[in-house]
């Protein structure tokens, strides 16, 4: 029982930590967020916080899956709109 509740407390807790990655990015990028991947995220974000008061690390380990799926169109963008960046005034030697 002690290990059930320990990986249950550790599915919180890592859940936790994606929440806040995922708002941080939000908050540090939220011109790259369009309206559908923002309702989406958002959406996702709440059923983790619900699966989080409950006791099955399953349901946790799920929804945190869902908040994965669902931010993952917004992280693309932000790593393209990265390289952009980096590749901005680079000639094509320079690249190489």
């Amino acid at each position: 029982e002690d290990m059930l509740m320990r990986l249950l407390t550790e599915a919180r807790v890592e859940a936790k930590r994606n929440i806040l990655a995922v708002q941080a990015a939000m908050d540090a990028d939220r011109a790259l967020l369009t309206a559908e991947d923002d309702k989406n995220i958002n959406d996702a974000i709440a059923k983790l916080e619900a699966a989080m008061g409950g006791d099955d690390r399953d349901v946790i380990n799920d929804a945190a899956e869902a908040l994965e799926n669902a931010s993952r169109p917004f992280a693309e963008s932000r790593m393209d709109s990265r390289i952009r960046q980096a590749l901005t005034g680079q000639n094509v030697d320079a690249v190489n």
